[in-house]
């Protein structure tokens, strides 16, 4: 069977763009106008560069190619996560007035279509064509459900050589609408004598998901091991089992995940945004999605044999939510081995018997969470070797979070530059904008060994070279290391030039790299 390996016409870039025409649509108007909106406004909607069919006939002829294709082409699924201002009404029901979740869709779905070829990652908003869109939506971010390399094992097409460039014939887009909260609540619980715990942390914290507060992190998150992917195939693979009504007396499934590894890699973080990407992703399946954190330290009393009580009162507050069907919660518990110490080593050092008692009620209790389908558990450690072997057995997945690797390490350092960039805190002055090259380029220029003199390839350069200097340092501490050269540069004045940043940026890490690294 052969695949078309050229793009059509009708949707290759120099397709013909409309004259600007700007929607006047009030975001506030009724439903009717919504609806006329939206009706064939392939002639009106402008998109900018992204260059529109500009007339309902050459739409029609494209739908017939695109139509065409998709026979002969097996399509990954898109994920397009749209996130709506708070401000905006949107309702599922088309008899109330507000903007429906089907007309938002659609525009979505016109506006991917008209595209030649889809970047993976965020798009940026003021670039849409489309005033509509531009009014209603905050964030758009677009990445593949699977690995980019299925493309090519299930198409022969051609593809082109930047994998974050995905022609739109190659994808079949499924949408995700939200829209954010800032919703968060802290709980402490009172001992049984009738006193607060007399930890300043609180027992748990409590989101609502999606939060304010995790917006952007899973993209802030990089690592090259399929990490991310992993998590959301088993968050995936959990819920369809759920919707099977598996017995978990027949299939050992916990619903539980253990991340492990050195300081600062990122398992907290990861944890919290796995939550928030189910939060986004299945928004439209739960009337409520939480977020639960424990501070498993908080859970020991001062008082003897109180702490076990602690956790099982803990747990009983959690299942009083998952007993409507309707809500998501996804537990996270931080340094999971102060709780789950081996018992055998408790014994053999004498420890009290409190220390066990925490140990047999979390075991407890967790395995009174299996018959919840609408759970998930994430638990992280530092030291795995100090987890009791009765809790590494319940875990589903252990996953090992490594140090970042050199690829990692430059996209982090690459982000954190343009962050500063972006708010104005590092200047370039010079006209031309500053971009730094792919991890994939910049390699293959240092193995070329090509001597440039454009100022943004001596950039990437130079990042380059500090990544590979900074091998032993965790996530966190490269996200801390622009920050703390900054404080050492600030009598330069704000904004530094990226010049004079970079220059002390090198200086740091190679004079002082064992003091930043913590």
């Amino acid at each position: 069977m052969e695949y078309p390996a050229t793009i059509p016409a009708s949707l290759n870039r120099s397709s013909r763009a409309t004259p600007k025409i700007e929607y006047r649509q009030n975001i506030k108007e009724s439903q009717d106008s919504c609806l006329d909106l939206v009706g064939d406004s392939s002639s009106t909607a402008n998109f900018g560069y992204t260059n529109i069919i500009d007339s309902s006939t050459d739409l029609r002829n494209t739908e017939r190619e695109y139509t065409s294709i998709n026979k002969n082409i097996c399509k990954i699924p898109l994920s397009v996560e749209v996130c709506i201002h708070e401000n905006i009404e949107i309702s599922n029901d088309r008899e109330i007035n507000g903007i429906n979740r089907d007309i938002i869709a659609r525009r979505i779905e016109k506006y991917l279509l008209l595209q030649a070829s889809v970047k993976l990652g965020r798009v940026e908003i003021c670039t849409i064509g489309d005033s509509f869109l531009r009014k209603i939506c905050k964030d758009i971010v677009l990445s593949l459900m699977c690995p980019v390399k299925l493309i090519e094992e299930r198409n022969t097409c051609e593809n082109t050589c930047d994998e974050s460039i995905i022609p739109i014939y190659q994808v079949d887009p499924i949408i995700f609408i939200y829209q954010l909260n800032n919703h968060s609540y802290e709980y402490t619980l009172e001992e049984s004598n009738g006193e607060v715990n007399s930890s300043d942390t609180p027992i748990w914290q409590h989101w609502e998901l999606p939060n304010e507060s995790f917006h952007g992190l899973w993209e802030a998150l990089h690592y090259d091991t399929g990490i991310k992917q992993q998590l959301l195939d088993y968050a995936s693979a959990s819920l369809i089992l759920s919707d099977h009504s598996i017995n978990y007396n027949v299939i050992n499934w916990n619903h539980l995940i253990l991340l492990y590894g050195s300081p600062g890699t990122g398992k907290t973080s990861i944890s919290r945004a796995i939550a928030q990407k189910i939060g986004i992703r299945y928004s439209s399946r739960y009337d409520s999605i939480h977020l639960i954190e424990i501070s498993a330290h908080s859970l020991f009393s001062k008082w003897f044999s109180e702490s076990g009580k602690l956790v099982v009162r803990l747990f009983t507050k959690i299942r009083e939510v998952l007993e409507n069907s309707n809500s998501f919660v996804t537990l996270v518990i931080d340094e999971v081995e102060s709780l789950t110490s081996a018992r055998k080593q408790c014994m053999s050092r004498n420890e009290p018997s409190d220390s066990l008692r925490v140990v047999n009620a979390l075991l407890t209790q967790i395995d009174s969470l299996k018959r919840y389908p609408n759970t998930l558990i994430m638990t992280t450690t530092n030291i795995p070797d100090a987890i009791d072997d009765a809790f590494l057995d319940r875990a589903d997945l252990k996953i090992f979070i490594p140090l970042p690797s050199l690829y990692t390490r430059y996209l982090i350092l690459v982000e954190c530059i343009q962050e500063f960039i972006k708010k104005n805190v590092i200047l370039n002055k010079r006209d031309i904008p500053t971009e730094f090259l792919s991890f994939r380029d910049v390699i293959q220029l240092k193995q070329d060994n090509i001597m440039c003199h454009n100022f943004n390839i001596q950039y990437s350069m130079c990042v380059l070279s500090i990544a590979k200097k900074i091998d032993k340092f965790s996530g966190r501490n490269i996200r801390k290391l622009p920050f703390i050269v900054l404080t050492h540069s600030y009598h330069y004045g704000i904004p530094i030039s990226i010049d004079k940043f970079m220059e002390k940026l090198e200086y740091f890490i190679s004079n002082k790299r064992n003091s930043l690294q913590v």
